[in-house]
């Protein structure tokens, strides 16, 4: 399978987080504006909308955690982002069942 870089694709950059501190400067908690590494979703709202408009927020944050965690892990793999989804999909029904429409965290 060919690279998008050898289609003469070039990878998709994230842009820079806009979320602000109090007095207006840039945050730097994500690490977007920092210089580092990005992670794919340093927030909710960057998630997948099947993903934000179905999961309680806590469950969203399990799901972005396990994404990027996941994505990491598997950079090189040509299936990448598939299988970042699907870890971050287990990890979310470890803790959470969906009971008809909604997703409610699951009892001890």
């Amino acid at each position: 399978m060919r690279r998008p870089e050898s289609m003469g694709l070039r990878p998709r950059r994230k842009k820079p987080c806009r979320q602000r501190q109090r007095d207006g400067r840039a945050h730097t908690g994500c690490g977007l504006n920092s210089g580092a590494e990005a992670v794919p979703y340093s927030h909710n709202v960057e998630l997948p909308p099947a993903v934000r408009s179905h999961l309680p927020e806590h469950a969203q944050d399990i799901y972005r955690e396990a994404f990027n965690h996941a994505f990491a892990a598997h950079t090189g793999d040509p299936r990448q982002e598939e299988a970042a989804h699907r870890i971050a999909w287990g990890a979310v029904k470890r803790r959470y069942v969906k009971e008809g429409d909604i997703w409610v965290e699951r009892r001890s």
